[in-house]
């Protein structure tokens, strides 16, 4: 993740003709939901904005 923000951070900084330092830092670790939490994560997601709406399954890259 770290590598993937530098790169889009250097890439947008030079397409403006300027440049840019990021200082990142991992201060918390990652949540992971239990498969409990996320079901209902995405029932209750769904009941708002209706299923279609709603991302269960991120895109790679």
């Amino acid at each position: 993740m770290e590598q993937r923000i530098r790169e889009i951070v250097s890439l947008t900084a030079q397409a403006h003709g300027v440049e840019a330092q990021i200082d990142y830092r991992q201060l918390t670790p990652p949540m992971v939901n239990t498969e409990a939490e996320t079901r209902l994560a995405q029932q209750v997601c769904s009941e708002l904005v209706g299923a279609e709406n709603v991302v269960t399954q991120a895109r790679r890259g």
